[in-house]
């Protein structure tokens, strides 16, 4: 449960949780349809509108996922290790890749601009569990206090937050030391 690679430390958009939850909302309704037909007969047939939310799902998050791998492939590098995440930056809340370089971390949505903060910038950080409105099951959440930002954070997998908080609290120890 621990690994990276499990299944719960992953995206909605990567491929193993994306055909789990495709087959649930596309066998689900043909079980349901055909259970409930001795019932209430063509009727049943309603169900298979369920099947929708399946396809819908399988499409946007499969072109999401696309994207975010390709962005990933883009920035990796011998000196980083990209990192799938959620980035909110003001009232865009995004899946992209966050670079935590050795002064400051990179945070490169699929939609808006990117957005690079130095450590020194970082007034404090704070760790959620709750993220835009949103539960983090499996992920930790951080949301950053930059001067010239209003709403700045991004979300990952807790298997590699580890880096990214000590880093963060590194940063705000000297931060809190400079006043």
């Amino acid at each position: 449960m621990n690994s990276p690679r499990s299944i719960f430390h992953q995206w909605l958009w990567e491929p193993a949780p994306l055909a789990i939850f495709v087959t649930i909302f596309l066998v689900a309704p043909i079980l349901l349809t055909i259970a409930l037909y001795l019932r209430i007969g063509a009727y049943s047939l309603f169900c298979l509108f369920f099947m929708l939310i399946g396809f819908g799902s399988w499409i946007t998050y499969g072109i999401v996922g696309k994207k975010v791998r390709a962005l990933e492939r883009e920035l990796a590098t011998e000196e980083n290790h990209p990192v799938q995440g959620l980035i909110v930056n003001g009232f865009i809340q995004s899946p992209g890749i966050i670079l935590l370089g050795e002064n400051e971390i990179a945070l490169h949505p699929i939609v808006g601009d990117r957005v690079t903060v130095s450590l020194d910038e970082i007034e404090s950080f704070r760790e959620r569990n709750y993220f835009n409105g949103s539960l983090l099951i499996f992920k930790t959440g951080f949301r950053l206090r930059v001067p010239n930002h209003k709403r700045l954070g991004f979300a990952i997998p807790k298997s590699q937050a580890g880096p990214f908080r000590l880093a963060l609290w590194e940063a705000q120890k000297e931060n809190q030391g400079k006043r």
